[in-house]
């Protein structure tokens, strides 16, 4: 696409004297993209959203300087000549505006794509087959360190689905080797695990940070795969007590029940 994009301009620089689209317009749009993207980065810096190490922020940055030089390859390909901008022309002044227009939906746009994905660390894995039942006693087959506070263990798919403070993770029954996993950084309990369908489905009930408060979300995977089959957010959390690890916790009532 791009490529295409840069020859139609380069082909209309060719017919022109002057760069396609005007000087003063492409170097005023050029002037306020620069501007606004200075600044997306030192919000971004100040606010604490990114933290090294959590999953998702190296792609987020990676989309940014892509987004940056995808942009400045398309201002350097506007003309042989060096735009000169005037600032106080009208037209320089509508530029700017569509500069800023045009990098505010693609923030904003940027926002909305990963303002989920930044928080998950997600894999899938093949369709399997249940792992057997064992047929000996006192005979151990594999160890699995969790590296996490283990809560609970549920038997789904093809082996068992282990509850830890990070997400959910399932192993194959057979050989105790990670099939998948989905993780978030911003969990604060997993409270709920149900095997449906003959333990071919996993639901979760999963107490998200989101600022100051607490969102409850469900969230239903293929325990043979790992793919994500439907989420819904019923209700906010509600205040509660305390409990041993610092979380608040009560029943919502406006909760959907499983």
């Amino acid at each position: 696409m791009w490529t295409a994009l840069l020859a139609y301009v380069q082909w209309r620089a060719g017919r022109a004297s002057t760069p396609a689209g005007g000087g003063r317009r492409v170097g005023a749009v050029g002037l306020a993209g620069l501007g606004c993207l200075v600044v997306l980065l030192v919000l971004l810096a100040v606010s604490g959203l990114y933290r090294a190490g959590r999953p998702g922020d190296q792609s987020f940055l990676t989309l940014v300087a892509a987004i940056a030089a995808a942009v400045g390859t398309f201002l350097a390909t506007q003309g042989v000549r060096a735009p000169r901008i005037d600032l106080r022309t009208r037209r320089a002044a509508v530029s700017v505006a569509d500069g800023l227009l045009a990098v505010a939906i693609a923030a904003s746009s940027v926002g909305i794509l990963l303002s989920e994905v930044k928080h998950v660390d997600a894999t899938t894995a093949e369709p399997g087959v249940a792992a057997p039942l064992p047929t000996s006693h006192l005979t151990e087959k594999w160890r699995w360190r969790t590296g996490d506070r283990l809560y609970g263990v549920v038997s789904a798919g093809a082996g068992p689905v282990l509850v830890t403070d990070s997400g959910i993770t399932a192993l194959d029954g057979a050989t105790g080797a990670e099939r998948w996993h989905y993780r978030r950084d911003d969990l604060d309990v997993v409270y709920q695990v149900l095997a449906l369908d003959h333990g071919r489905t996993i639901v979760v009930t999963l107490r998200l940070e989101s600022g100051d408060e607490h969102v409850d979300q469900h969230r239903a995977f293929d325990a043979f795969t790992g793919q994500e089959l439907w989420q819904s957010s019923p209700a906010r959390a509600c205040g509660g007590r305390s409990t041993a690890r610092g979380s608040t916790w009560c029943p919502c009532p406006k909760a959907s029940r499983l």
